[in-house]
């Protein structure tokens, strides 16, 4: 299924998806090519992204999302100022919210509940074998 563009109205031409491990987790479980599916979902240009605490908690996590990991790997690496890593969803709420006040506005991409973002994001989720929800949130 696409989406318009109009669906995401804070967002530019070019759409920055921040994914975190059950995203990637996911996609691979359902053999989503996220390079490839994301531009046809949202009909445009996409930039996939992560963060250091997403990696981190998939290599400290281990064997069991290694395939989650090898996902993220291939992704740029978006700045977050967490030393020590935070827990992924507390590391995409911070991009988030900072990201609201700024210029960077992301596509939050997590298959965990997005309660307490606190700050208007787009969301995806994988259930099936496709991308199903896309949506505005305002929390």
């Amino acid at each position: 299924r696409t989406f318009p563009s109009h669906v995401f109205l804070n967002h530019a031409n070019r759409f920055r998806v921040l994914v975190d491990g059950t995203f990637c987790n996911a996609a691979l479980a359902y053999k989503i090519n996220l390079r490839e599916q994301l531009p046809k979902y949202l009909g445009g240009d996409v930039e996939i992204v992560t963060t250091k605490c997403v990696l981190a908690e998939l290599e400290r996590l281990g064997s069991p999302v290694y395939g989650a990991l090898v996902i993220c790997r291939q992704f740029t690496v978006d700045m977050c100022p967490h030393m020590p890593h935070r827990s992924p969803i507390e590391c995409l709420a911070h991009l988030a919210r900072r990201a609201a006040k700024g210029n960077t506005k992301y596509i939050v991409a997590t298959n965990v509940s997005v309660d307490g973002f606190g700050a208007p994001l787009s969301f995806l989720k994988i259930s099936g074998p496709q991308v199903i929800s896309s949506r505005e949130f305002f929390l």
